[in-house]
């Protein structure tokens, strides 16, 4: 089974929402791999971050959740770079989705102005 290396805040461990992004990448086909599993942290607790980086070169994939306000923590960049470094696929976790759907009209709009209709 491939592999997708989760990265996320410290802010969402432990928490619905690091279940549902878990859930999420397992029902797409992939084993998780989360940094913040206990056979990971020895290793960060001691020699921090850069503990992480064979980690991520190991996984096919990473997916990495941004904060809601669309920040992406220190952290979680530099999991992003080591992977844009081994030209891994990456893809960003859903967030606020449903709020940003807009309306038919809103839509046309839109396309309107950004000159795209």
């Amino acid at each position: 089974m491939k592999t997708c290396y989760y990265a996320h805040s410290m802010a969402i461990m432990n928490t619905a929402q690091e279940a549902r992004d878990i859930d999420l990448i397992q029902r797409i086909g992939y084993l998780v791999v989360n940094p913040f599993d206990d056979f990971y942290q020895a290793a960060y607790q001691k020699d921090g971050i850069e503990s992480l980086k064979p980690v991520v070169w190991s996984c096919d994939v990473l997916a990495f959740r941004s904060h809601l306000d669309m920040a992406i923590g220190a952290g979680v960049g530099k999991e992003i770079e080591w992977a844009a470094e081994k030209d891994m696929p990456i893809f960003e976790l859903p967030s606020m989705m449903f709020s940003r759907i807009i309306s038919v009209a809103e839509t046309k709009e839109y396309l309107k102005e950004t000159g795209q209709r």
